[in-house]
């Protein structure tokens, strides 16, 4: 039986011969919370719509989206707007010239009538059949999910050192899910992660992350209870769950957020986690969904489930080659549908709409192309109108600017060896708003930082910004912010003996040993010592840095520290630093950076 769950309806729309049946299945998906019935949502979804409209008004905001973007990254819908515009135009020319290809396939297959909606998939796989000689379904014997959840948890081990230990005396509310308890590489208890991999009738559809339990230190230590969810295929008499490259990609990028939500390490459970600006929350898990194609990674998991062979490398050159095969759709769909987010929460009247109407002129607006439709139509977009994504489905695509620096940083730091402990820095490079920089790994030479970094701040302040010479309360505050990141660099070099031997030491019982040429260990002191002669050794990224708030805590990073460790290295009682290990931010800097100014002020008074 075909149902409209997608692991059911995406099969069959791909590789069904059937048009007829193509056509029933994918409007009757399409129509999904449109029928005029007692399912129906659109009177629902209208009020929603309005009553956002009225409290973002009562609140003194232009519209919901302005309410909600005010602690966002992007701030404002016009900054959204803008970035979506730069993009949508490029994509809609690459859909067209995909649509082409796809007309020219099925006018071989003898069909003459222009390419339809429930066309595109099943002419996608012929096309990238043809052209890279790849078939998605013949991969699914690669991808089996116990196979896959192994890479990803191979993968995770040699990032961060994590274990993972299957708890079947832990309770579960259905039978078919898998319990682990997370540790540290030391054994220390991380958190207790939840496995639920198949669809079923109780069970909403999509992928997604919860947080059972926030990790929070307010009343003692209190570590996460973190569930990823899946609607794969579930396993049959005669197969195991078998994933496709899209599916297999979604578990890495699903166990980026469970990876989020265990690593978090705040006092208050508001801050624990994916509490983040929305925009930042899915550049984790983009960075993590990143590694899965990679032919590194493909080889520690993807064996065929009959008989143990390795996936060829063939087959990993095509995977490799046809990386941007169908992009121009892939982001036609989703970017409608960003659009239509944004349409609904930028409006200011409380009147009720018609969503039908309303969702065909935003699409006309656009130039949407027939043949393609928004991922969500108005009718079933559960991630705004039920799953905290309202005026933030954009998140995506800004991440992936965010992942893109990132990922090209492992790149280029770790060819040889891609699973270099350099995740952590990565991770660090998320900050919001007036915190985002131009800051360059070039630019920071710890022989003369002060000067750089305040080179850093003229072009960030956008004030003119004078050394030494603030000119307005918020100049002042940042140019403490970077007196701040300096005294931390200068710390960190640790001129006190006592200190670089504190330092030296804490590496090592981290597990990170430090040897001479001729393999003779290096004592912890000198170690310390020499801090930023191991820092270039060991080759820093030409990355972006957002924020220079981490500046101190990426070096460390970049000298081979666990970031749990950051507080302890720096060694002063004084400095309250707080950090989730995937970008909140460092704010006892930021406290200490004020705390400075004012001693400053006070003593030129």
């Amino acid at each position: 039986m075909i149902t409209l769950q997608r692991p059911s309806i995406n099969p069959f729309l791909q590789y069904s011969p059937n048009r007829d049946m193509r056509k029933t299945l994918f409007d009757a998906y399409a129509a999904r919370g449109d029928n005029d019935n007692e399912s129906d949502n659109k009177a629902t979804l209208s009020m929603m719509v309005q009553l956002r409209a009225e409290r973002a008004a009562l609140m003194g905001y232009d519209s919901h989206a302005h309410f909600v973007l005010s602690d966002n990254m992007a701030e404002t819908p016009e900054k959204v707007y803008e970035f979506l515009d730069q993009i949508w135009q490029p994509a809609l020319r690459i859909a067209k010239v995909e649509r082409a290809a796809l007309e020219a396939m099925m006018r071989a297959d003898g069909i003459d009538d222009r390419l339809r909606s429930w066309d595109w998939r099943y002419y996608t796989e012929k096309v990238r059949k043809a052209r890279y000689d790849l078939d998605e379904d013949a991969l699914r014997p690669y991808f089996e999910v116990n196979a896959v959840r192994d890479g990803v948890f191979a993968l995770s081990t040699k990032l961060f050192g994590l274990q993972f230990v299957e708890r079947n005396d832990l309770p579960k509310w259905h039978p078919d899910q898998q319990v682990f308890e997370v540790k540290e590489a030391d054994g220390t208890h991380l958190a207790i992660l939840y496995m639920d991999y198949f669809a079923r009738e109780s069970k909403r559809g999509g992928a997604w992350m919860n947080e059972l339990r926030t990790q929070t230190r307010l009343d003692g230590e209190v570590t996460p209870i973190i569930t990823n969810n899946f609607n794969f295929p579930a396993p049959t008499e005669s197969s195991p769950s078998l994933l496709s490259l899209t599916e297999a990609e979604t578990f890495f990028h699903e166990f980026g957020h469970a990876l989020h939500g265990m690593f978090s390490d705040v006092t208050y459970a508001s801050l624990a986690g994916t509490s983040t600006p929305r925009d930042f929350v899915e550049f984790p898990s983009q960075v993590m969904e990143n590694w899965m194609r990679e032919p590194e990674v493909l080889r520690l998991f993807a064996n065929h489930y009959e008989t143990g062979a390795p996936i060829p490398q063939e087959i990993i050159d095509k995977i490799t080659a046809s990386a941007k095969f169908n992009q121009g759709f892939s982001t036609i769909e989703y970017m409608a549908a960003v659009y239509l987010d944004m349409a609904y929460h930028v409006l200011d009247t409380t009147e009720m709409i018609e969503p039908d109407a309303f969702e065909s002129k935003i699409m006309a607006d656009i130039d949407l192309i027939d043949e393609i439709i928004p991922r969500y139509r108005s009718g079933y977009f559960a991630h705004i109108f039920a799953g905290g994504y309202s005026a933030g489905y954009y998140s995506y695509i800004w991440s992936e600017v965010l992942d893109a620096d990132t990922f090209q940083a492992f790149l280029e730091v770790a060819k040889d060896s891609p699973f270099r402990d350099m995740y952590h820095l990565a991770a660090l490079t998320g900050m919001r708003r007036s915190e985002l920089c131009g800051l360059k790994w070039a630019d920071v030479n710890l022989d003369n930082a002060e000067l750089r970094i305040v080179r850093t701040l003229q072009r960030i302040d956008g004030q003119g910004l004078v050394e030494g010479q603030p000119k307005t309360q918020r100049s002042r505050r940042t140019l403490a912010l970077g007196n701040s990141a300096v005294d931390l660099l200068l710390r960190v070099r640790a001129e006190q003996a006592e200190q670089r031997l504190k330092i030296g030491e804490l590496w090592q019982s981290r597990g990170f040993v430090f040897t001479k040429d001729d393999g003779a260990p290096i004592s912890g002191e000198r170690v310390s010592k020499d801090f930023a002669k191991i820092v270039r050794t060991n080759g820093l990224p030409h990355l972006t840095l957002h924020g220079l708030r981490h500046t101190a805590a990426s070096l460390l990073i970049a000298g081979g520290v666990h970031p749990r460790t950051i507080a302890d290295i720096l060694g002063h009682s004084s400095i309250s630093i707080t950090m989730d290990v995937y970008g909140h931010l460092i704010n006892g800097v930021q406290r200490e950076a004020i705390s400075i100014l004012d001693e400053r002020l006070a003593s030129r008074n």
